[in-house]
């Protein structure tokens, strides 16, 4: 059996490796003028096709903590980028709404220069060792649920 060593573990390296995309994405956006950070991009990213959905069920598809999620949406509706709205049949839950400018921003910057900036981490990679590593981040995901 390997001796455990935290600086060549699998976790540390997706960690880390995590960590310095969201980081990278919050300085592009910045040299880009663009009103959003990484965290609020995942969260108008994932509401686009699922508009309507409750908070709680975008925390869970987020995979963040509620109170987390509260704080970015009602950031996002500060800035003019959602509408949170009660839900009719039930007080106690709230609906979730891109605004028009919201959509704007995600069309028209943001999901753009997200999908250059990931491209140029992996342009020196060969496609199948790509496909390699997502297929096996898949199957980490899958046991670590």
């Amino acid at each position: 059996m390997k001796t455990y060593n935290y600086n060549d573990s699998i976790g540390r390296k997706i960690a880390t490796c995590s960590r310095l995309i969201g980081n990278g994405l919050n300085k592009k956006f910045k040299d880009l003028n663009c009103p959003l950070t990484f965290e609020q991009w995942k969260i108008m990213t994932c509401l686009r096709p699922r508009e309507g959905i409750s908070q709680n069920e975008l925390a869970v598809i987020v995979d963040k903590d509620h109170t987390l999620v509260s704080k970015l949406v009602s950031s996002l509706i500060k800035r003019k980028m959602l509408l949170r709205i009660p839900d009719p049949n039930d007080k106690r839950t709230n609906r979730v709404f891109l605004t028009q400018e919201g959509k704007e921003i995600l069309q028209n910057l943001a999901t753009e220069q997200v999908q250059v900036f990931l491209d140029s981490i992996v342009e020196d990679i060969p496609e199948h060792e790509v496909e390699i590593f997502s297929s096996v981040l898949d199957r980490i995901i899958k046991k670590t649920q």
